[in-house]
């Protein structure tokens, strides 16, 4: 049974920024809020000021006990909680009382949302937590999206767009359909900066004047948390071992290399930089599924760089980072061969594993908690009570992904000043890597902090 938690009451910020959503006249709100504002709380308050119904909630599937634990509090838990929409029979359940409009709070999961049709249905209220993952105009989640009607709608994400301005058109066309141009074209040609691509012709480079779309939305919010967290950064630079410099040279010229007897290959620029990457982090070997592994045998310097982070950090607990789930599960294991309490964060690990993990590490079993970004990026709260060093040895092509991984740590709640060690490979994709990311951030925050705020 989960301990009965005491209600929350909403800072004047976040006071106005309900107010501002319940009246608003569209019935839809942009709340782009950076992490640890209480978006959540936000959302939930403004569903009771409005006394919706039916309210449904599409998320990731680790956010549910965070939205579960926020309905039950602010309700005095005179609530039934929040139903899980799933396959499981029980879900469907909730599914069948939501079509038929039973009154309730309602959660989804994203993967499932989209296999549904949502034509015929419309709740009084959708919530639709990270709502970057709509922001693709061709993909299903979208599509599906646009179907789903209701009578209120509030979107929200500290990144809205994703990693690419022209995801604005996505996310705010479901929100007001009648005020967003239906051609993207269209709103392109207005709101973008566009190049030229021999390949598409149309290339979107950027907002046209950062700041001036979120302007003219009808109802945007975005609040900063009250204290900036103290962050320091710091890049320790390591050298390839010469078995992995020749490896990567050899690839990036060729974009093939033989490791013994098996041809490493990549036919597009995606996997490419997927392998540029695999080779920084220590040398790669082709296993018995055919599939690039390390094994323990494989030289990282970076794991070195690791070892003397952690020798400068005595006693610290710490979330270490990277894309690649084999490079996790290396580290993994060679910290815990060297009696360091370390677990593999990734999707190899079940949501109950988990939350057993996130359980240790909160009360000082586990010490190091190894995770591949996308595992970790949404949904995880409380690692900041305990953890104040973040260690990257890999970053996602994705920096939406990587700032919410950063804000795992940064955010509130934080009490110490926290270490952000980005370990790089010089003469590698990593220092590209990292300016492009740094510049992708500063036009975001630009594109963003120029809107009206509550």
């Amino acid at each position: 049974m989960r301990t009965q938690l005491p209600k929350l009451t909403l800072d004047t910020k976040q006071m106005k920024a309900v107010e501002k959503t319940i009246s608003e006249p569209t019935r839809a709100t942009l709340n782009a809020s950076l992490m640890g504002t209480g978006k959540t709380l936000m959302a939930t308050e403004t569903a009771l000021g409005l006394g919706t119904k039916t309210n449904l909630i599409i998320g990731p599937l680790n956010t549910f006990w965070g939205w579960h634990d926020t309905i039950q509090r602010q309700t005095d838990y005179k609530s039934n909680g929040l139903h899980k929409i799933d396959s499981s029979k029980a879900g469907l359940k909730h599914l069948r009382n939501l079509y038929e409009g039973q009154e309730g709070w309602y959660f989804i999961g994203r993967e499932y949302f989209r296999t549904k049709d949502w034509s015929n249905y419309k709740p009084d209220l959708v919530v639709v937590d990270e709502c970057h993952f709509a922001q693709n105009r061709q993909s299903k989640s979208h599509k599906a999206l646009m179907r789903l009607k209701a009578g209120y709608k509030l979107s929200m994400s500290g990144t809205p767009y994703g990693n690419n301005f022209e995801g604005f058109w996505a996310v705010s066309r479901w929100l007001w359909p009648d005020i967003i141009p239906k051609s993207f074209w269209g709103w392109a040609y207005d709101w973008c900066e566009m190049g030229y691509s021999p390949f598409t012709k149309h290339e979107i480079v950027g907002e046209k004047e950062e700041g001036k779309f979120v302007s003219s939305l009808p109802s945007y919010v975005r609040l900063h948390p009250d204290k900036e967290i103290d962050t320091v950064e710091e890049v320790r630079y390591v050298d390839l071992a010469p078995a992995q410099r020749k490896i990567y040279n050899k690839f990036e010229r060729d974009l093939v290399v033989w490791l013994k007897d098996n041809p490493l290959i990549a036919d597009v620029p995606v996997a490419a930089r997927i392998r540029l990457r695999q080779i920084t982090l220590a040398t790669p070997v082709i296993n018995a599924d055919g599939d690039v592994d390390f094994d323990d045998e494989s030289v990282s310097t970076k794991y070195k760089a690791l070892l003397e982070i952690i020798e400068d950090n005595p006693n610290e607990p710490m979330l270490l980072l990277t894309d690649s789930q084999k490079y996790a599960r290396l580290v993994t294991r060679r910290l815990n061969k060297s009696k360091q309490v370390a677990f593999e964060w990734s999707g190899k690990a079940s949501q109950k594993q988990r939350e057993e993990a996130k359980k240790s590490f909160i009360a000082g079993g586990l010490k190091y908690i190894v995770a591949v970004i996308p595992a970790i990026a949404e949904g995880v709260d409380g690692l900041q009570d305990v953890c104040s060093v973040i260690v990257w040895l890999s970053h996602s092509d994705s920096n939406v992904l990587n700032q919410q991984v950063l804000d795992r740590i940064r955010r509130r709640g934080q009490k110490k000043i926290v270490r952000v060690y980005d370990i790089v490979a010089r003469d590698t994709y990593d220092e590209g890597q990292l300016s492009t990311l740094v510049e992708k951030q500063l036009s975001m925050n630009r594109t963003l902090r120029k809107g009206r705020n509550v």
